[in-house]
């Protein structure tokens, strides 16, 4: 096996984690090919730390013309994500970015088109597809195990205090993070729920900012469609207090529930299952009076095993993409649907209405243009 070079850009964050998998004996379907950081000095220092004997730039487009390396590898900030990426491609290089694909919809056309335009493969790094808890879930979905669908329930929080938007200026900006709460800490959880459902196709949103300094949300309620069928609500925070109750997740069809987290009894593959005595489409219309419609007990949910996880897996399937022509899991379309949702959820905050998906692409770069320029602005709750 003949191992995928990567130029790494971005060293710092998240960009050492992957440095440190590439660079792992064990990980034999890649390894690093160059490094490229504005910061060159903190770059050579991750090479040497590494013992890597590659070459190491302080300018991603020298990288990219001069370096011999098959795919480039993007742990930078969002607004870099798309221009990067583009270039890449043009170059001939396979792409590898990580969270969030990029910032608006608008600019995941250009990645989705370019890739089909050139057949090079542009995954991203969303490491919940590479988990047996979630491939077990969609397994679940998929297989309609569930029943024909009825809703989901799905919440997630935290907390960030000023300090970490404070140590880079990007940071809950709409022109370089592309918002904050939802395209950063929970964006994960939004490609999660895609990967599970499908495609949403409509959605009516409340994105606001309770108390942070910056311009961006950190609070977030909605109500979503999604083309198979499934209705439900998603709700985050960032800024709940530590400590806050784990929440169930919960999705649910007429003949049996599915669920993980807190108050569900776990089982080997993280998720678990419970039947209803009876259809609950069939209670509604036949039953009688005297009978009860119950939930039976939690039980293990089929499991999906898997050789490896996160980004220990994505980068040996990644490597079967591009020289078997394998499906990868998350590449740029599949994962744009989170892109998708959260421009979508902005402009149902914005705009007071439910909004169609996909959203309309001139609409989304009038509304960043305007909450960039402050012409428009989400609701303030402090």
């Amino acid at each position: 096996m003949t191992p995928l070079k990567y130029g790494v850009i971005g060293i710092k964050g998240v960009g050492g984690g992957h440095l440190r998998t590439l660079s792992d004996p064990e990980m034999d379907h890649g390894i690093v090919g160059a490094i490229c950081d504005i910061d060159e000095d903190a770059a050579k220092s991750e090479a040497d730390h590494y013992e890597l004997d590659v070459p190491v730039f302080a300018d991603y487009k020298k990288m990219i013309a001069e370096a011999d390396i098959d795919a480039v590898t993007i742990a930078t900030p969002h607004y870099l994500h798309c221009p990067m990426a583009l270039a890449a491609m043009e170059a001939g290089k396979h792409v590898l970015t990580e969270k969030p694909l990029c910032i608006s919809v608008g600019e995941a056309d250009q990645m989705i088109e370019t890739s089909e335009k050139t057949g090079l493969v542009v995954g991203v790094g969303h490491q919940r597809r590479w988990s047996s808890t979630h491939r077990s879930a969609r397994k679940v979905i998929r297989d309609e195990l569930l029943g024909r669908p009825m809703r989901f329930a799905y919440t997630a929080t935290g907390i960030r205090h000023e300090g970490y938007y404070a140590s880079a200026e990007w940071r809950g900006t709409w022109a370089e993070e592309g918002g904050a709460m939802c395209i950063n800490q929970y964006v994960h959880d939004l490609d999660a729920i895609c990967y599970i459902l499908g495609n949403p196709v409509e959605v009516s949103g409340w994105a606001a900012n309770w108390s942070h300094l910056h311009e961006a949300d950190d609070l977030m309620h909605a109500i979503v469609l999604f083309e198979n069928g499934f209705s439900g609500v998603i709700s985050f925070s960032l800024v709940s207090a530590a400590g806050s109750a784990p929440v169930a997740q919960v999705f649910e069809g007429d003949g049996a529930v599915m669920a993980w987290g807190g108050g569900v009894k776990h089982h080997n593959g993280g998720i678990s299952l419970a039947k209803r005595s009876n259809a609950a489409e069939q209670f509604i219309t036949e039953a009688p009076d005297s009978v009860k419609l119950e939930l039976g007990e939690w039980e293990e949910g089929p499991k999906v095993d898997l050789p490896f996880e996160g980004r220990d897996l994505y980068y040996r399937e990644f490597w079967k993409s591009v020289n078997e022509g394998a499906p990868f899991e998350g590449d740029a379309k599949a994962c744009s649907q989170a892109i998708e949702l959260y421009n979508g959820i902005l402009l149902s905050t914005v705009s007071g209405r439910r909004v169609s998906l996909p959203a309309d692409r001139a609409e989304v770069a009038s509304m960043f243009a305007d909450l960039d320029s402050h012409k428009m602005e989400l609701p303030r709750v402090r």
